[in-house]
């Protein structure tokens, strides 16, 4: 995983608060475990990121997409 996805992946809040209620959406889950730190964060996609944290978790994503096999990867 490239730097930037790395730290993007360390910065995630664990929800991001919308204005509406999104149901049956893509979603991203990121969990984290570093000794007995443990930190998830579930974040929907959104076409057009309306929050930083939109921004981050496809990074993350992009990330973890390069280093997978083309049967493996799933799209929203």
């Amino acid at each position: 995983m490239d730097g930037r996805g790395a730290r993007g992946a360390f910065q995630l809040p664990a929800r991001v608060k919308r204005d509406r209620g999104m149901d049956d959406v893509f979603m991203y889950v990121v969990e984290i475990r570093n000794g007995d730190d443990y930190r998830a964060s579930t974040i929907e996609h959104m076409d057009r990121p309306e929050a930083q944290a939109d921004q981050q978790i496809k990074d993350v994503y992009a990330a973890v997409d390069r280093v997978l096999n083309d049967d493996q990867v799933l799209k929203p």
